[in-house]
């Protein structure tokens, strides 16, 4: 049996350096060990940077101080900064211009909401929500902080509970619109009747006639109760124009703005727009919004004599479908008023029901409409009316 052995160049057989040999190994063990580590280390890492930029939500990974250390893609998109600029920064001035690092703590969970004004009539809405995370390689706690855009959910919660409030006051107010219509109109009749024998010199002339303007009052508020009533199937429906709607509204309190001295501007994108619905009650809700203009700019220019008094509607094609706005410089609504416009019977006017706003959006929603009021006193009001045309469904 032959034997083989391998020599080294010295003449000394491998054997002699098997220690070398087995560092040699053993280094590249190692070598080999850290380059798996690192190969999943940084693919871990991508995986996480991949999943954090793939979040719709605004998030930022900040220090104590709310510094940024890490930002995802939708809060560069936001922000409209790079990451480069952002980096070191506070995160609420980077996406707000503003410290609110006041209202958050460090240490423990925290939840704020921030109203952002975006113009006079036009704002954000934000739930900023912080977390605390540990991590290994910082010797203090990081900080996760998510921006959320709760406008449109808000603007979706207030409309349903507004729908809501709607549609059991068409229930309530149908009901009890009927039963009082039969005594009402019979008070009504023998009021004119005792009128018609009355003697105008009689001394019980006027109260009788202040009871008829009473009855009168109350047929009106039974008129519009019966409003909230949706469509029934024999109520005439149509193709009609906007424009046209929008030109005999302000036909109709024509007298009004010119005795007035108010200024109507318009300006249609489209003056060719037509929706499927019920061209009289669509004008009545026109009529009452601007009617809250006139009331408005009246009760301005008995403050402040001379002032220009200026009503504009203008209608744009602006997705889903079209807005109409309607924008006076009177005096605007208080805040405290604000979130009560569309309650049923609410009204700060004398001998007004506090329906018509009311009215307007019942109406504007059985022609898949919204409307919204944006007020800022001593500066106007801005109602805005978002229709969702046929051919955008």
């Amino acid at each position: 049996m032959v034997g083989w052995c391998l020599y080294s160049i010295d003449g000394n057989p491998f054997t002699d350096h098997i220690d070398f040999f087995d560092k040699i190994a053993n280094a590249l063990g190692l070598s080999l060990d850290k380059i798996t580590k690192l190969n999943q280390l940084e693919s871990l890492k991508n995986q996480w940077k991949s999943t954090f930029n793939s979040i719709t939500q605004a998030l930022a990974l900040v220090d104590n101080g709310f510094n940024i250390i890490q930002a995802n893609n939708q809060y560069l998109k936001d922000s409209k900064k790079t990451h480069k600029q952002i980096i070191g920064q506070s995160c609420f001035i980077s996406y707000f211009n503003k410290d609110l690092a006041s209202h958050f703590s460090p240490t423990k969970p925290s939840n704020y909401k921030y109203q952002q004004s975006l113009s006079q009539n036009d704002s954000k809405n934000f739930d900023i929500l912080s977390q605390p995370v540990q991590a290994d390689n910082h010797e203090e706690n990081l900080i996760l902080v998510m921006f959320r855009d709760v406008t449109e959910e808000n603007k979706m919660e207030s409309y349903l509970i507004q729908s809501s409030k709607m549609a059991e006051l068409g229930t309530i107010g149908s009901s009890i619109a009927h039963e009082l219509n039969n005594p009402l109109g019979g008070i009504l009749s023998f009021l004119q009747l005792i009128k018609m024998d009355m003697p105008k010199d009689h001394q019980f002339f006027d109260d009788i006639n202040e009871m008829e303007n009473a009855a009168l009052r109350s047929k009106d508020i039974v008129l519009n109760l019966l409003g909230f009533s949706r469509f029934q199937s024999g109520s005439p429906t149509e193709q009609f124009s906007i424009s046209g709607c929008v030109e005999n509204a302000l036909k109709i309190l024509e007298l009004q703005t010119r005795s007035k001295g108010i200024i109507m501007e318009t300006h249609f994108e489209d003056k060719g727009i037509k929706i499927d619905g019920n061209k009289n009650q669509f004008t009545q809700a026109l009529v009452n919004i601007i009617q809250n203009s006139i009331d408005a700019i009246s009760d301005k220019m008995a403050d402040t004599p001379g002032d220009d008094s200026l009503i504009r509607i203008e209608t744009h094609l602006k997705s889903p479908g079209l807005q109409i706005t309607i924008t006076d410089n009177g005096l605007g609504i208080p805040p405290q008023h604000q979130k009560k416009i569309f309650d049923p019977l609410f009204s700060t006017k004398q001998n007004s029901s506090g329906l018509g706003l009311t009215v307007s959006f019942q109406i504007l929603a059985q022609h898949n409409g919204h409307l919204e009021i944006f007020s800022q006193l001593q500066a106007g009001t801005s109602a805005k009316i978002q229709l969702r045309l046929p051919s955008t469904n």
